[in-house]
């Protein structure tokens, strides 16, 4: 059984990018460092719940903490009116749903 699950790659060896409109949450970066997934790139900082880039950045006393992140890329907000357009529809969808949650801005 160990063999024929070996030989299934679920991960490819190439390199990986994840387009979220959203900086990970904390659940969602763990995910994306356990899926070996080497670049993210996100429409929208948030400072509020975001939690990728402050992880990354984190220079932690643990080598294996350092070590996870090493390899991994980000490129927060590239484009301004991306990030406008994402804000705006999200803000849509709250208020449909009868509640006003925004997310926190980040520079």
């Amino acid at each position: 059984m160990s063999r024929q699950l070996e030989s299934k790659k679920f991960i490819p060896k190439n390199e990986l990018t994840l387009y979220t409109t959203c900086e990970p949450c904390p659940m969602c970066t763990v995910t994306i460092v356990l899926s070996l997934i080497k670049k993210v790139v996100w429409a929208t900082n948030d400072k509020d719940i975001g939690a990728f880039k402050k992880f990354k950045e984190l220079n932690s006393e643990l080598l294996i903490y350092n070590e996870l992140f090493r390899d991994i890329e980000f490129n927060a907000s590239p484009y301004r009116d991306l990030e406008l357009r994402q804000r705006k529809m999200l803000a849509e969808w709250n208020n449909s749903r009868g509640t006003s949650i925004t997310i926190g801005m980040m520079n």
